[in-house]
């Protein structure tokens, strides 16, 4: 009888742990299914009133002519990407912008936009989408990013302009220390 309860509380065990590894896979395999979160706004004002500017997530210096904005950010880290539409004319002015904050032009990109889920909640770009269009690329490393004045890291961030077709690409990352 002794040797039964024993045998008994084994195979609980056993099945315990093998539920609990289950568990845990089945975590990992929907935070990459699902990790980021994805939201659209009709213009700034749109953004502005929603509250995307007070996140962090995107910074409040876009230009107020954005039009289109597609932001997906993670759920599990600090990271997001954020695609939007600008008149063609406002082009020179952001890029005089984007100098005037510290941003410098790359000559190569030094990190690709997340991908923050395998299928859904993914950027609206990727890095094919900046190089194949007639993007100038521009890189801040030391920018901090924040949530109602709380810092929550450095990031490098990136700006991306076709200034053919006024398309901005935006994205950030957790600084690599």
């Amino acid at each position: 009888m002794n040797t039964l309860i024993y045998e008994l509380k084994i195979i609980a065990k056993t099945l315990a742990i093998l539920l609990l590894f289950v568990l845990a896979i089945i975590t990992i395999f929907l935070l990459l299914m699902f990790g980021g979160k994805s939201h659209k706004y009709y213009d700034y004002n749109h953004a502005k009133y929603e509250g995307l500017f007070n996140s962090g997530w995107v910074p409040e210096y876009i230009p107020k002519s954005s039009k289109k904005i597609q932001v997906v950010n993670g759920a599990t880290y600090s990271a997001a990407c954020v695609k939007f539409s600008i008149p063609v004319s406002d082009s020179n002015g952001f890029l005089t912008l984007l100098n005037k904050r510290g941003y410098k032009q790359a000559n190569d990109l030094y990190e690709e936009p997340p991908i923050f889920g395998l299928f859904y909640n993914r950027c609206a770009f990727d890095i094919d989408d900046v190089k194949h269009s007639s993007s100038e690329i521009y890189n801040l490393q030391t920018e901090t990013v924040s949530t109602n004045n709380i810092v929550i890291g450095r990031h490098n961030t990136y700006f991306a302009l076709d200034k053919s077709s006024g398309t901005v690409y935006y994205w950030s990352l957790p600084k690599r220390i």
